[in-house]
């Protein structure tokens, strides 16, 4: 069972802090989660980025963003032409990955438990410290305490500020749109308490770290922040590739709850997109019809089968053609060449017995245009686990 650390009460008393009174460690622990030397670092234990600090830090997942090697609204391209290419840039995101490190600061939080009937106030070993971290750990990323992440295109409400500008970028034919990742700073303090530690040191205020045991003393403030941070940062230690505990994040297109260990809540996403592209037909059409350029239907009397029936050409070759019980058809399928042509209004000049007309054709798939809609490729959501 978890060691309750002990708080100074008044006078010489000491008392066990209450479930509630753990928010105010977390806080102090988110506190020293969002900065180091004052401004954000992707250095610090949990912190995430876009650079795999030292090679060591873990993937949390790859967010693709699909566009046009180039162009704009309105380009058009044969199939295949460089100018209407679609191109994929990857973005992997990482997770600082670190071995814990005790800070100067440190001090073992203190507990009571029962010995021969006696009460013995006893310092937090290592796991102690990792379990206390552990609850923390809870507290902080099932909240939204300092120190968590959100992904947006525009600060969120509650204490938001920039960690990474640009952390994400969809890019389009007819713009960009920036995903920044955004790390909370700041909240209302919960109701503050004094956590105890043994006294050491050879004078006063006897708050060393190491030394000959000279009773119990409150935390000072630094001493207290650091803790918090301290048993934090054991616990998010242990996040590996394979062990992620409270506090881990991933990149993921989908809820990650049913195939990871714990609670999953998303943090924001960001949406690869790209503009739509729609292959453009090329329709020409024929007026001036003669014998080489025509769509003929030929009805005789009584019924040649060997003349009767339709026949288009263009350019004096024949490139589609129907028979007898067609000539009331007025779209006919080019012969070979996968053509659509169309019959329009009827002309005169056409030999006896047959009808000309107008016409168009239509080639599909000639050409590609970039259009103004838009089109989603993935949505890439930032989870966290939190229970």
């Amino acid at each position: 069972m978890p060691k309750t650390p002990l708080k100074y009460k008044s006078g010489s008393d000491v008392q066990e802090i209450t479930t509630a009174e753990h928010n105010y460690l977390a806080y102090l622990a988110g506190l020293e989660l969002e900065t180091a030397s004052g401004t954000y670092s992707e250095s610090v234990l949990g912190s995430l980025g876009k650079t795999n600090q030292g090679g060591t830090d873990l993937s949390i997942g790859t967010f693709t963003n699909t566009g046009r090697e180039s162009g704009d609204v309105g380009d058009q391209g044969t199939d295949g032409s460089g100018d209407l290419a679609i191109t994929t840039t990857n973005t992997v995101v990482y997770q600082q990955d670190a071995t814990y490190s005790e800070p100067s600061n440190f001090r073992h939080p203190l507990y009571q438990h029962e010995v021969s009937n006696l009460i013995r106030i006893q310092e937090f070993n290592d796991a102690d410290q990792l379990e206390l971290g552990e609850t923390l750990a809870g507290i902080i990323y099932a909240n939204d305490y300092p120190g968590t992440f959100k992904i947006a295109t525009s600060t969120p409400s509650g204490g938001y500020t920039v960690a990474v500008s640009n952390f994400l970028q969809d890019t389009r034919a007819d713009g960009t749109t920036n995903y920044n990742l955004y790390q909370r700073t700041s909240m209302t303090a919960p109701t503050e308490i004094d956590l105890m530690a043994v006294a050491r040191g050879t004078s006063s205020p006897f708050n060393a770290k190491t030394g000959t045991y000279k009773g119990l003393i409150v935390m000072s403030d630094a001493h207290r922040k650091e803790t918090a941070k301290a048993c934090l940062d054991r616990y998010l230690s242990t996040i590996t590739s394979s062990v992620k505990p409270i506090g881990s994040y991933l990149i993921r297109t989908s809820d990650p709850t049913a195939s990871e260990t714990g609670q999953w809540t998303a943090k924001g996403s960001a949406v690869d997109t790209r503009n739509i592209v729609e292959e453009e037909n090329t329709t020409t059409s024929y007026t001036n019809i003669n014998s080489s350029n025509h769509w003929q239907t030929t009805i005789s009397n009584p019924q040649d089968f060997l003349t009767d029936g339709i026949s288009v050409k263009v350019g004096g070759v024949q490139v589609a053609s129907a028979g007898p019980s067609n000539t009331s058809d007025t779209t006919l399928t080019g012969t070979s060449n996968g053509k659509t042509y169309t019959r329009g209004n009827a002309v005169s000049g056409a030999p006896s017995g047959s009808q000309w007309y107008e016409f168009t054709e239509t080639s599909t798939a000639q050409t590609d245009e970039i259009k103004s809609g838009t089109t989603n490729i993935a949505t890439y959501t930032l989870y966290v686990r939190t229970a």
